[in-house]
C-alpha cells in the first residue's frame, strides 16, 4: 500500500520534482520580496533624514531652551527685551519669528539638526510697544516678561 503513493520523480528528501519547484518558485518570491522592502526602507529612511536636515525644524519648547535669559532695557524709543539662550546639543538655530497675540508676544526660536559653522545660541531683541503687556517663550507660550 506504501508504494501507490510513491512517485517515480523522488529526489534526496522525498520530494518530487513539481512540489520542490513549487517550494522553490514560492521561496525565492519572499527572498526576492524581503530584498526590496529593505531597498525601500533604506531609500525612504535616508531619504527621510536628508529631507529633514535640509528643511525640517521644531520650535523650542520652553523647558527645551538651556540657560534662557531675559532682559529688560529701556531706551529713547521705549521698552526692549532681551531674550537669549542655548537650545540643546546638536541642534542650531534655524530662525527666531515672534507671533503677536493681543497683549502679547511670543518668541518663536526654531531650531534644526547640527550644522557645521552654525550655532545652538541665541539672542533676540523684542522691542516691545505700550499696548503689549507679556511675553511668552516657544511653542508652548511660556511666560517669560511681564510688564511692570
Amino acid at each position: 500500500m506504501f508504494a501507490i503513493y510513491q512517485s517515480r520523480n523522488l529526489l534526496p528528501g522525498g520530494l518530487t520534482k513539481s512540489l520542490s519547484l513549487r517550494h522553490l518558485d514560492k521561496t525565492r518570491k519572499i527572498v526576492v520580496g524581503v530584498i526590496v522592502a529593505t531597498i525601500v526602507a533604506a531609500i525612504l529612511a535616508v531619504g527621510g533624514v536628508a529631507a529633514y536636515a535640509r528643511w525640517g525644524s521644531f520650535v523650542l519648547g520652553g523647558k527645551e531652551a538651556f540657560r534662557l535669559n531675559v532682559l529688560e532695557m529701556h531706551d529713547a524709543t521705549g521698552t526692549v527685551v532681551r531674550v537669549s539662550g542655548l537650545c540643546g546639543p546638536a541642534l542650531v538655530v534655524k530662525k527666531i519669528t515672534t507671533k503677536r497675540d493681543n497683549t502679547s508676544i511670543v518668541v518663536l526660536v526654531h531650531v534644526m539638526l547640527a550644522r557645521p559653522g552654525a550655532t545652538g545660541e541665541f539672542e533676540y531683541d523684542v522691542a516691545v510697544p505700550d499696548s503689549v503687556n507679556e511675553i511668552r517663550f516657544g511653542r508652548n507660550e511660556a511666560l517669560i516678561w511681564t510688564r511692570r
